[in-house]
């Protein structure tokens, strides 16, 4: 079975309106995947300025990967109840319940480092990440 993908595009900054930005991140990502013999089940694409972009897609698209692609893909979960986080909400715990049903189907169980994220985010607390 081949793996699969999703692809997201942004524009970040489209000073012309053409929206090359996007086309180009999506032929790049395109590529990337059948050279690794992935197949692309979905593609996303927001043209929006990031001052008008929903946090509210971003987190439709987290969980679409999650449950259609990589339901126990950690790494998926822990982007999602960060950006739960950021945006001052408290569903990131559901986040932490599918994980725990996916990695249970599985015999194994969320890492701590994956729980002590969430109860951050459940309590409010922020979360500091090392810049590089």
């Amino acid at each position: 079975m081949s793996r699969r993908a999703a692809i997201y595009v942004r524009i970040s900054k489209d000073k012309t309106g053409a929206g090359l930005g996007v086309a180009r991140q999506r032929a790049d990502c395109e590529a990337l995947a059948a050279s690794l013999g992935w197949s692309v089940v979905g593609v996303y694409e927001d043209t929006r300025p990031p001052p008008r972009r929903p946090p509210a897609q971003a987190v439709a698209v987290l969980e679409h990967a999650i449950t259609a692609i990589e339901p126990a893909n950690e790494a998926l979960y822990q982007l999602l109840i960060r950006l739960h986080q950021r945006h001052g909400r408290h569903a990131a715990a559901r986040a932490l319940q599918f994980l725990t049903a996916a990695l249970t189907a599985i015999d194994a169980e969320p890492s701590p480092a994956t729980v002590a994220m969430l109860n951050r985010a459940v309590t409010g607390r922020t979360e500091h990440r090392p810049t590089a």
